[in-house]
């Protein structure tokens, strides 16, 4: 007879404790596999994650399969100790073999906002520029409008660039003067949903892309940290002498590893977005600054092929 009815339900994820913790180093799949017509044999059950990894599983019956079976693998079974952050959004198939008949199964894991800074950037404080990921709560920092602030909470997110979309993740990098007037003053590396204040528009990095002077980088560690500034206030901030923007606590999910450090606000204590006007794609990004970068990028390109 042959096999019908195979199934699998939806793919439970779970790590060896809490995604919220970059200590993690494993991630289990787990679900339900059933099927009808066979009398016994073996079920072997492989997770394809996006960069074509494989990890299988098997298990044997010998009763006839009209019932559910629990299945679950754990991703880096194969010895690849690669997921030491939050998997960000993406797709894991899931395919359950058994003689005479098999089924796959898509699942995605949570999407979540990154918005932060990359480990080392400057930030600019009273007492000089200090790396980001040396900054604590009430460090002061200086503001673009003049005023020093204390930081309220720094918050860290661990990226796992393996099981995640690396448009969503991998850090834009601006090299030094890309902008014009001689900013960032050194190569600035940010998310790419990070903004940054240019002529009074919050404007995303990655709606700064241009391939040259201004893009992803994606020779950074497979697993590497991004943190970001709460002040008590949405404000800029100087970044490599760059107006950026602090943390804005809103309702779009943004998961922190040490998120249970944050001193949470009152409902009446929220932080006002800044009163801007916000690019989030190229195309919202004003013409007159997307002139000037490209000017400042042809000089930069001419520049460098005079000094090769």
């Amino acid at each position: 007879m042959p096999v019908t009815g195979i199934s699998i339900s939806t793919p439970a994820f779970a790590t060896d404790g809490d995604w919220d913790r970059s200590s993690e180093t494993n991630l289990t799949m787990s679900g339900l596999f059933s099927g009808s017509g066979m009398t016994g044999g073996t079920v072997a059950i492989t997770v394809t994650a996006s960069d074509s990894t494989t990890h299988t599983q098997s298990f044997s019956f010998s009763q006839n399969l009209t019932h559910l079976k629990d299945w679950s693998t754990t991703l880096n079974s194969a010895g690849v100790a690669f997921l030491n952050g939050k998997p960000n959004g993406t797709t894991f198939t899931v395919t359950a073999s058994v003689p005479g008949g098999s089924t796959t199964y898509s699942a995605t894991t949570p999407s979540y906002s990154v918005v932060c800074f990359f480990p080392g950037t400057l930030i600019a404080t009273p007492q000089g520029e200090v790396p980001v990921d040396s900054l604590r709560p009430g460090d002061l920092v200086l503001t673009a409008d003049g005023p020093a602030m204390p930081v309220r909470w720094v918050g860290r997110q661990t990226i796992a660039r393996r099981f995640s979309d690396p448009l969503r993740v991998l850090p834009v990098r601006i090299s030094a003067g890309a902008l014009g007037h001689g900013l960032p003053r050194r190569d600035l590396l940010l998310s790419p949903g990070h903004a940054l204040c240019i002529d009074g528009v919050l404007v995303n990095a990655i709606a700064l892309v241009n391939g040259t002077t201004i893009r992803q980088d994606d020779s950074v560690p497979y697993v590497f940290p991004y943190y970001h500034i709460e002040l008590d206030r949405h404000a800029l901030i100087l970044a490599e002498g760059t107006p950026a923007e602090s943390w804005l606590e809103t309702a779009e999910p943004a998961q922190f590893d040490n998120v249970t450090d944050r001193r949470p606000r009152a409902a009446e204590d929220v932080a006002e977005e800044l009163h801007l006007p916000r690019a989030i794609s190229a195309r919202q990004v004003p013409p007159a600054i997307r002139a000037r970068i490209a000017a400042v990028a042809a000089e930069m390109t001419a520049a460098s092929a005079a000094a090769a």
